[in-house]
């Protein structure tokens, strides 16, 4: 929470317990801050350089798990083409989020996942404690089910990095278990759709091998 003071007041932090910190300003200091710092305190996130990532989206408060730390909005919907700013948001449906979502890293390791919200826009969820000034990360693959537009080699240094940015039709069954919860539906329900046409087609092959072998064609 941000209050401030009246003229005179010294700069104060004050931690109210154990889950919230409340910041109190000099009434002038905000004359001095851009609106864009304001809004980012409020937000709870802002967009900072980032080393070896150009920038980034950090945490300006602390978040817990299960909360929202980034509301997604769909700013255009059913774009032509898959690219790497675009949301896949169903088997064959891609979207453009709003400019904030769209400049949150990729991680092998990330503290976010996918929510749907009522929209049917992405919601960032902590998957454990963020706390301030940690960066807010996510897979690429708790959304996208192919990945075909980032370099070959990850460069987000978590130290159960995979060494490659995939998309959830790649990603090892250790990462699919972790990220129970957090990743976008679609996902799985392509995942069923697929496994169920693979065990029609090995039923299909079946039953063919078994009719041939009933009535073996005789050699002339």
């Amino acid at each position: 929470m941000l209050s401030v003071l009246s003229p005179g007041s010294n700069f104060q932090v004050l931690r109210k317990d154990d889950n919230e910190s409340t910041y109190v300003l000099p009434w002038f200091f905000l004359s001095l801050c851009s609106s864009d710092w304001a809004q980012s305190m409020n937000s709870g996130y802002e967009l900072l350089n980032c080393q070896d990532k150009g920038r980034g989206i950090f945490a300006t408060m602390r978040f817990f798990l299960g909360e929202t730390v980034m509301e997604g909005v769909i700013e255009e919907d059913n774009i032509d083409e898959n690219h790497s700013h675009a949301s896949q948001m169903g088997e064959f449906r891609y979207a453009l989020h709003s400019e904030s979502i769209t400049k949150v890293n990729h991680s092998c390791n990330p503290n976010c996942g996918i929510r749907l919200n009522e929209s049917g826009a992405h919601d960032f969820v902590a998957m454990h404690t963020i706390e301030i000034g940690d960066e807010v990360t996510f897979d690429y693959a708790m959304r996208n089910y192919n990945i075909e537009h980032f370099p070959q080699k990850c460069s987000c240094g978590a130290s159960n990095c995979r060494g490659s940015i995939t998309g959830w039709k790649d990603l090892p069954e250790t990462f699919k278990s972790t990220y129970k919860g957090f990743v976008a539906p679609y996902l799985l329900e392509i995942d069923l759709r697929l496994n169920e046409l693979a065990h029609h087609c090995i039923d299909l092959t079946s039953l063919s091998k078994g009719r041939a072998d009933a009535h073996p064609l005789q050699k002339r």
